[in-house]
């Protein structure tokens, strides 16, 4: 979770708990595959 806050900053922007749930999955799923992708 560190790197995803480096990343992409330090709060989500949804209000409701769903939404952010939402959000921080989609960006780790952004993050791993930018990590898939640097090591194939």
């Amino acid at each position: 979770m560190y790197r995803v806050k480096q990343l992409f900053g330090g709060s989500l922007t949804l209000r409701d708990y769903d939404g952010q749930v939402a959000e921080a999955m989609a960006l780790v799923r952004a993050l791993n595959q930018n990590d898939e992708s640097r090591y194939a």
